[in-house]
C-alpha cells in the first residue's frame, strides 16, 4: 500500500517508493490503533545540546512509519515543533536534541506515527547548562570540489561580552583550533559563511566553527570534509561521474558493474524462472540487451545490492533507506526533491525495471533505485522515481525485482 502525492504544476512526474509515508495527519490518539509511546529520561545535558529518545510498544497497533521526539519550551509539543525522526518500527530508540539556548528550560516528548496518526509518550523537562564563552554551531559542509568548500557557522549565545572574531578552522587533525588554517567572517551574533581554500584531494580534512570573546575561544562541532574527486571507478573500469548534494556526495550515473568489490562475480541471469527463483546475488541487461546498459547501468536484484561483499567501488556504498531522507530533506522536502532529483544534478535516470517473474518494463520513463535497507525477510525498501506529474511514492517490494543502483560516498 502506497500514498501519492500530486503537484499538477511539475511537467515531470516524479515517484520514489521507499517504505517512508509522508503522514498527513497528526493527533493524539486513544483507540486501540495507537502504539505505547515511552519518553526515555533526558541525558548529557549541555549548553547547546541533550541525549533523549524513547520506546515503542507496537503490540500488533499498525506499523510504526516514522518515531523520535519533539521538544520546545512550552508544554505538550509536537510533531510540529522541533523533532527528530529516528527510524521507525518498534523498540527503543536514542535521539539527540541540538541547538539549543543556554539556560533554558525545554518539554520533551517523544511520538510514533502510523496510518492511524500520531501517538506521544508523557512529556518530561529539562534545563541547559548555562555558559560565559560563545555558543557557536558548525554549519554542514556544501559546494565541495577537489580543493575547496563552504561551511560556516552560528553564533546562538555570546556568553559574556561581545564575539569579536568568528569563522571556521581547519586541520587534518580531528579537533582543529584557530592556531590551524582559519578564516575570520567578522564579529557578533547571528550566521556567518566561510569558504574553505587549499584542500588536497588525498587528504581527508575535518572543519570546527569558531567563535571568541573576552573570556576565550569556543567551537562548534567537528564536521569531516573529505575533497571530491571528480570521478570515480569500479572494479570492471566503469567510470562514474560524482556530485556533493548537502553532505552527501553520490554517483550521477546508475551502477554497471559485474563483480563484487573483492572480485567475485555477480551471476548474470536471463532467464525468467530463474531470475524469479533466485536468492542470491544477480544482474540483467534491460531486456537482456547489453547495449541499454551503456546508458541506463544494470538492473540488479536486492541480493547483490545487500551483499556484504558490496557491489559499489572503493570507498562508497549502496544508499540506505535513511540517506535516501536526507537527500530529501536537503532537496525541501517530498515535493521538491521529486523535481530537483529528476532534473537537477543527481540526474535520475529512467532505468526501468525488471518485475520478479523477469519481464521488462518502463525503460526511458521511470527511474527506480534499491536501498541497501531490507524491511523484512521478504522484501527490501525501494525508491523509483516516476517522471510525470510531480509524485512521490515510497513503498516495500520483493528482493527479486530488478532495479537501478546509486551509490553515496562513505
Amino acid at each position: 500500500m502506497f500514498t501519492l502525492i500530486r503537484n499538477k504544476s511539475f511537467f515531470s512526474k516524479v515517484l520514489f517508493v521507499s517504505a517512508f509515508l509522508f503522514m498527513g495527519c497528526e493527533r493524539d490518539k486513544d483507540q486501540e490503533s495507537i502504539n505505547i509511546v515511552i519518553t526515555t529520561k533526558i541525558s548529557f545535558i549541555s549548553e547547546t545540546t541533550a541525549i533523549g529518545g524513547g520506546r515503542i510498544d507496537n503490540d500488533g497497533k499498525g506499523v510504526v512509519i516514522s518515531r523520535g521526539i519533539c521538544w520546545d519550551t512550552v508544554p505538550l509539543p509536537t510533531i510540529q515543533n522541533i523533532k527528530t525522526v529516528d527510524g521507525y518500527g518498534d523498540g527503543s530508540f536514542i535521539s539527540e536534541l541540538k541547538y539549543l539556548s543556554p539556560n533554558t528550560d525545554y518539554h520533551v516528548r517523544a511520538y510514533a506515527s502510523n496510518a492511524e496518526g500520531t501517538t506521544y509518550g508523557e512529556e518530561v523537562t529539562f534545563k541547559t547548562n548555562g555558559s560565559d564563552l560563545p555558543i557557536v554551531q558548525t554549519a554542514p559542509l556544501s559546494l565541495v570540489t577537489s580543493t575547496t568548500g563552504k561551511s560556516g557557522g552560528t553564533i546562538v549565545f555570546e556568553g559574556k561580552g561581545g564575539v569579536t572574531a568568528r569563522g571556521v578552522c581547519w586541520s587534518v587533525n580531528p579537533l582543529p583550533t584557530i592556531a590551524d588554517q582559519k578564516t575570520n567572517n567578522g564579529m557578533g551574533i547571528g550566521s556567518f559563511s566561510s569558504t574553505i581554500v587549499g584542500l588536497h584531494s588525498d587528504s581527508t580534512y575535518y572543519v570546527r566553527a569558531y567563535a571568541t570573546n573576552n573570556v576565550g575561544t569556543a567551537y562548534g562541532n567537528s564536521v569531516y570534509l573529505k575533497p571530491l574527486k571528480s570521478t570515480i571507478k569500479d572494479i570492471d573500469g566503469n567510470v562514474y561521474t560524482t556530485v556533493a548534494i548537502g553532505t552527501q556526495v553520490w554517483t550521477v550515473e546508475n551502477l554497471n558493474v559485474t563483480k563484487y568489490k573483492n572480485g567475485d562475480p555477480i551471476e548474470k541471469i536471463q532467464d525468467k524462472s530463474l531470475w524469479n527463483n533466485t536468492e542470491t546475488g544477480a544482474y540483467c541487461n534491460y531486456d537482456n540487451d547489453v547495449s541499454n546498459s551503456n546508458i541506463y547501468g544494470k538492473l540488479y536484484n536486492w541480493y547483490a545490492a545487500s551483499d556484504e561483499r558490496n557491489i559499489a567501488p572503493e570507498g562508497w556504498h549502496v544508499a540506505t533507506y535513511d540517506e535516501y531522507l536526507v537527500l530529501i530533506d536537503y532537496l525541501g522536502g517530498p515535493w521538491e526533491a521529486a523535481e530537483k532529483m529528476n532534473n537537477g544534478s543527481f540526474k535520475a535516470l529512467p532505468g526501468g525495471k525488471r518485475n520478479r517473474d523477469g519481464i521488462f518494463f518502463d525503460k526511458g520513463s521511470l527511474p527506480y533505485f534499491w536501498t541497501a535497507t531490507e524491511y523484512h525477510e521478504g522484501s527490501a525498501w525501494a525508491r523509483y522515481l516516476l517522471l510525470d506529474e510531480g509524485e512521490l511514492n515510497i513503498i516495500n517490494l520483493s528482493k527479486n525485482y530488478g532495479f537501478s543502483i546509486r551509490c553515496i560516498r562513505d
